[in-house]
Formats: structure tokens, sequence, C-alpha cells
């Protein structure tokens, strides 16, 4: 965790991601360590899954993060690449304008992996948590939610591996 913690330090240190997005990793990389949260109906989150960053250029950027962090890209295509980093991922997609999928550029979500898993009994029980916010059950197995401030939190099984 600790390597984790120095690794989104550098990020914020130069500039390639805010404060919010900073803090919000942060809280992301030690729930995989915290007993979740104290209600008995939220997911308990063990892992911190990935992180996806949408980036202009994935070839440039896949470079620069196999170079910053040591590692080599586990999975690639056209518009991303899957970068192995210990027992989580860095997932790099484009951003460009002809891609109709697109993102803004920065973090565009982070993955929080949980035990036994349920993708429907997951989205219920955030629904009741936060009726108020904007639940999301994607890809039949991928539960999405917005924190306040509109970032993107994606819950998945502790074993997924991102495409």
């Amino acid at each position: 965790m600790r390597e984790q913690f120095s690794q989104l330090l550098t990020l914020h240190e130069r500039g390639a991601i805010d404060r919010r997005q900073l803090l919000g990793a942060l809280v992301a990389v030690a729930a995989g360590t915290s007993p979740g949260i104290a209600k008995d109906d939220a997911p308990r989150a063990r892992t911190l899954n990935h992180v996806t960053l949408s980036v202009s250029d994935v070839q440039r950027s896949r470079t620069f993060y196999e170079r910053l962090f040591g590692v080599r890209a586990r999975a690639e295509r056209e518009r991303s690449a899957v970068l192995k980093i210990g027992n989580a991922f860095l997932v790099l997609d484009s951003y460009a304008d002809d891609n109709p999928s697109a993102h803004s550029r920065g973090i565009d979500h982070f993955c929080v992996g949980i035990d036994g898993y349920e993708a429907q009994a997951t989205a219920a029980d955030l629904r009741k948590l936060f009726p108020d916010a904007d639940v999301k059950l994607a890809y039949g197995t991928q539960v999405y939610i917005r924190d306040p401030d509109g970032a993107m939190v994606q819950f998945s099984a502790a074993d997924y591996t991102p495409r």
C-alpha cells in the first residue's frame, strides 16, 4: 500500500492528477485494507482493482507509465492499454474525438473489488444507502456510482480483470 500512496503522490506532484483526484484515489487505496463502510448492507471494499486514465495518445502514455513504474503492458489495443501494477491495474484509454466511447482527459474512474460480489445486489444496496445518487448497472456485471463531486466509482468482483 505504501508504494501505491507514493505513486499517487508522484502523479499529483507532476500535475497528472489534481487534488480531488488524489484524495479520491488515496481513499480508495486505503479502503482496500480497511474494514469498509460501517453499515451492514454496504459493499465491503477489499482491493483497489484499477484506475482508468483517459489519455490523448495511448502509445505515448504506455511508454511513459512503463518507464515510470518499471512494468510492461499486459494487454494493448488500438485505443487502450492495461498495465499490471502489483495486484492492481492501470488502464490507459483514448479520449480522441473520433472515439465514440471517449471520456474527458484525466482519471475517468477507479474500481474497487469486493469479495462475494453480486452486481444486482450491490446496485440495490447502494440505491438504499444513497437514494439520491445515480447508481448504474452496466454490462450486466459492473456497478457505477458518482461521488458528491462527480468522480466515478466502479464496483466489481475482487478478481476482476479489465479488458
